[in-house]
């Protein structure tokens, strides 16, 4: 058994609690470590895209490095995979700068922003049916009223 005493689930080292897996999002790699009896899991794919200069694409353009093809594939993998779990979905949250810096947001080599990103994924969960959890609205919420924050008013 792969899971923990604390529920985590570890498939390629479990003594290092990490998953190392040189394989796409929607890679049969990554989704046949996905154990089959899976009541809930939540998906945050995506992260490295903005970096990766990941190109949008389109859904049936059948291109893995495209991340709507490649989002929409790993999902039906999934689904297929899981029917009977609670599929949930994650905006990933914007880690490479903040709402006070200078470039907010963020645009990478492509012009495109971690917001750009999280449409696609939205988008493409509305198409399956996949509730989205939109880490990327809660964590500016979070910086915003962070009580650490000092006041700069004068």
């Amino acid at each position: 058994n792969k899971v923990d005493e604390n529920g985590y689930y570890n498939a390629a080292h479990p003594e290092e609690g990490t998953i190392t897996i040189q394989d796409n999002m929607c890679g049969d790699g990554r989704i046949n470590t996905i154990p089959t009896d899976t009541d809930v899991l939540v998906i945050y794919a995506s992260a490295n895209d903005i970096t990766a200069n990941a190109q949008i694409g389109e859904l049936d353009d059948q291109d893995e490095n495209h991340l709507k093809y490649a989002y929409g594939l790993m999902l039906r993998k999934i689904i297929k995979r899981l029917p009977d779990a609670k599929i949930f979905a994650c905006i990933p949250h914007n880690f490479y700068n903040s709402h006070n810096n200078a470039d907010y947001p963020y645009k990478n080599n492509i012009g495109l922003t971690i917001q750009d990103y999280g449409s696609v994924i939205r988008e493409v969960c509305a198409i399956y049916s996949v509730p989205v959890i939109d880490a990327l609205i809660q964590y500016v919420l979070m910086d915003l009223t962070n009580p650490y924050i000092e006041d700069t008013k004068m």
